[in-house]
């Protein structure tokens, strides 16, 4: 199971102005990175995704973004999830069926 943001941080004996820094955001950003830990604010997607990344995946991008919370983590090294691995072919999950809109035989 993964880690809060806030257990992450503490973890690494990091203040929240050392998080900042190490998620390339400004020192300032101090207040905005508590609203986020503590569930008042959500982190934007990119920012979500910065974090899932920078915690190797143990802080899932889910727990600090409502929209993706319903989703798997989307951290880079699982190539199993839908999004990374290659698209089906047209047709490929059902072979009977037509897929070019065309008649058969025809």
């Amino acid at each position: 199971m993964g880690m809060t943001l806030s257990e992450f941080r503490k973890s690494l004996g990091l203040t929240l102005a050392q998080m900042a820094v190490e998620l390339g955001l400004s020192e300032k950003s101090v207040g905005w990175l508590s609203e986020i830990e503590n569930g008042l604010r959500d982190a934007s997607l990119r920012l979500a995704l910065r974090i899932e990344s920078w915690s190797k995946g143990l802080v899932a991008a889910g727990s600090v973004n409502k929209e993706l919370a319903g989703h798997r983590e989307i951290y880079p090294e699982k190539t199993d999830h839908p999004v990374l691995a290659p698209p089906a072919a047209a047709g490929a999950e059902n072979p009977g069926v037509n897929v070019s809109g065309t008649e058969a035989g025809a």
